[in-house]
């Protein structure tokens, strides 16, 4: 099971997807049925090898466009441009935004990824 899911209620979903055991790929044999479990195990391998070669070029965190910070100390507000973040073998897509600065203290500004399972019960397309 790759890593970035196991915070996720997975019960249902096998996968025995194992990044010890160097497997490059999967084959399929005429007349044997395919499980649901080798297409989750051919996605965390197809990521984990993209990761492998996404993370020898950034690391998490590395801003790929955009994301400047503006501040108006007068306004007490930070805008936040819009950009792409590369976290977790991925280059993400981040929204503009602002924040309010307190007049005192220290502000910390950053993102982070959170892992949500969406299944065709949220998203009926699926």
């Amino acid at each position: 099971m790759s890593l970035d899911l196991l915070s996720l209620n997975l019960q249902n979903y096998d996968n025995r997807y194992n990044a010890e055991k160097q497997y490059s790929r999967h084959m399929f044999r005429n007349n044997l049925g395919i499980q649901a479990a080798e297409f989750n195990e051919i996605q965390d391998a197809a990521h984990a090898r993209l990761k492998s070669v996404a993370d020898t070029l950034y690391r998490d965190g590395y801003i790929v466009e955009g994301c400047e910070i503006g501040v108006d100390l007068g306004a007490l507000v930070a805008a936040l441009g819009a950009g792409k973040v590369y976290i977790d073998g991925e280059v993400w897509n981040i929204a503009a935004a602002t924040v309010s600065i307190p007049q005192t203290g220290t502000v910390v500004v950053g993102i982070w990824k959170t892992n949500k399972l969406i299944t065709e019960l949220e998203d009926s397309c699926l």
